[in-house]
């Protein structure tokens, strides 16, 4: 896993574990993004957010797309 910084939801930041254990690349920092998300597979990248939404509605997008690459 890389060094990077946490993201300040727990939701949030287990599935970016979940992520690059999958093998997904994490890359912080952003315009409006706390960073993305890069799946090994396919060129696509997912933004990764720092918001005020429900964290458990953002974790369950974030990880059906994780699962989906």
């Amino acid at each position: 896993m890389s060094e990077r910084k946490r993201h300040p939801h727990k939701e949030i930041e287990s599935v970016l574990r979940y992520a690059e254990v999958q093998g997904w690349k994490i890359v912080q920092g952003g315009h409006h993004a706390w960073g993305k998300m890069y799946c090994p597979e396919i060129q696509q990248s997912v933004g990764v957010v720092m918001t005020a939404l429900p964290a458990s509605g953002v974790r369950q997008k974030a990880l059906k797309i994780t699962q989906e690459c």
